[in-house]
């Protein structure tokens, strides 16, 4: 193995392992099998580590490994069961991959935010009214709406540099899917 493969690897698992086990959920409903599917491709990924370089995109490479092996897996549960699982269509896992896409890219730029703005944020996706984030963090509601603000003009900014990205990705993810018909 060549030096500094490792800490790619561990990179690559960080960047993706819980968009793939995000997207496996839309496949599977126990959150333990969806992991072990997960952690199945990784582990194949890794053992095949050394040819790493013949894979042009890894993003699809997993998201198309994720997404037959869930399928596998259906397929084996249903023949222990004797239960028909339905499949997803090619339109629903393509909707599924730009959704879970979509999602990590929002988590990564939250993530470039100031820590107090990004955890006003993170709780306003969770649900949480301004009232509730105050009394959480232990500021002012006032306090709540200025970081709120600030971390969504923030998050203006950095999502516009990505979305040349996210539409090359998004056109990437459907052309994987039509050609994989």
């Amino acid at each position: 193995m060549r030096r500094g493969n490792k800490s790619a690897f561990d990179q690559l698992f960080k960047l993706y392992y819980k968009t793939c086990v995000a997207f496996a959920m839309h496949f599977i409903d126990y959150k333990d099998d969806a992991e072990d599917v997960v952690q199945e491709v990784f582990a194949k990924l890794w053992v095949q580590w050394d040819k790493v370089e013949l894979i042009d995109s890894m993003k699809d490479y997993l998201f198309i490994s994720v997404r037959n092996n869930c399928l596998t897996y259906l397929r084996d549960r249903e023949r222990l069961t004797g239960q028909m699982q339905e499949f997803p269509s090619e339109e629903e896992i393509t909707s599924h991959l730009i959704e879970e896409e979509t999602n990590r890219l929002l988590l990564q730029a939250i993530g470039m935010l100031p820590a107090r703005s990004a955890e006003v944020i993170i709780l306003g996706l969770q649900g949480k009214k301004l009232e509730e984030i105050a009394q959480q963090m232990g500021i002012s509601i006032h306090t709540v709406k200025t970081l709120k603000y600030d971390g969504i003009q923030k998050l203006k900014h950095i999502l516009q540099n990505l979305y040349p990205l996210i539409l090359i990705a998004l056109q990437a993810l459907k052309n994987f899917v039509e050609s994989s018909n």
